[in-house]
């Protein structure tokens, strides 16, 4: 994988429908760590998100910095608590991880996520994301 990348990040739940990021970005390999760095902007407003993925063997972490910002941990079978940050304060949610395949080649990488996301007791939704990255 090259240095510099395109990558496309499809979210999809239930509640807010189909959300897509199409860009440009860094990726990284250090030790056995993979890292992915990307910049989304808001097309309602001049707003960026500065994001990180990290990919471990067995795990995920999407970190989000900007007006709102957010710590998740992926972990097919397991369930991580993180925290969502907004102006307004502080969301604690749950992350249950049902499913994460990563499929690879020389220039392509691929992370598909299936999880629920609780914010209150009892109270789940169902999501997904497609990353799709290749190299330039």
């Amino acid at each position: 994988m090259n240095e510099n990348i395109r990558i496309n990040v499809k979210g999809t739940n239930k509640d807010s429908g189909v959300v897509e990021v199409k860009c440009s970005g860094r990726y990284a390999l250090v030790g056995d760590v993979e890292y992915i760095r990307y910049e989304e902007c808001l097309d309602e407003a001049d707003i960026k998100i500065n994001n990180l993925i990290k990919l471990r063997r067995g795990s995920m972490e999407m970190v989000k910095k900007g007006p709102m910002n957010s710590r998740m941990i992926f972990a097919a079978g397991q369930t991580t608590s993180c925290t969502y940050d907004t102006p307004y304060g502080s969301i604690p949610m749950q992350v249950h991880t049902k499913r994460m395949d990563i499929i690879r080649t020389d220039d392509r990488l691929r992370i598909i996520l299936q999880y629920s996301l609780g914010m209150d007791k009892g109270q789940y939704i169902d999501c997904e994301v497609d990353i799709n990255v290749e190299s330039l």
